[in-house]
């Protein structure tokens, strides 16, 4: 009976605990689009956020937005994405007083059920111009079909 009971709670630690794997990421190499600075004064319209594009008309909004004052998108490496494919990742701050601001997306983690999406704040400690500025960067990554995607966030002073 002893037996019968030790071997019981051995088959139920194994079950509860000893089968659960730590889920290990794997790395998305994302393509650098584009990465800057809107100068706008904020005319594009564009506020702080996250945008996940997976359609064309999407795209061409934004490509249209950020066209609004300066031709922006001509530095793009490139405009034409396979949505079927491939999606569109860009990040956009809070519009800033003067230049010395950057934000980046320092890498892309897909889990089993979601993709997550790291995201750097800098501020430079040189500030070179006092004009309005709006950092941004836009990546194009594989499609992530039926998964998440959730940003974290780092702030650098």
């Amino acid at each position: 009976m002893k037996s019968n009971f030790l071997l019981s709670m051995v088959i139920l630690l194994l079950l509860g605990f000893g089968c659960k794997k730590d889920e290990k990421p794997s790395s998305i190499m994302p393509i650098q689009i584009s990465e800057g600075s809107l100068s706008g004064t904020g005319i594009e319209g564009i506020n702080k956020q996250e945008i996940v594009i997976t359609q064309d008309e999407e795209w061409e909004q934004l490509i249209q937005a950020m066209d609004k004052v300066n031709d922006v998108t001509r530095n793009f490496v490139k405009t034409d994405v396979d949505f079927s494919k491939y999606q569109i990742i860009a990040v956009f701050e809070e519009i800033k007083p003067h230049d010395g601001y950057e934000i980046e997306i320092s890498h892309i983690r897909e889990y089993e059920s979601k993709i997550v999406v790291s995201v750097i704040y800098k501020k430079l400690k040189i500030v070179v111009h006092p004009v309005l500025t709006q950092p941004y960067h836009i990546v194009e990554t594989p499609a992530f079909i039926g998964k998440n995607i959730v940003f974290e966030y780092k702030y650098i002073d």
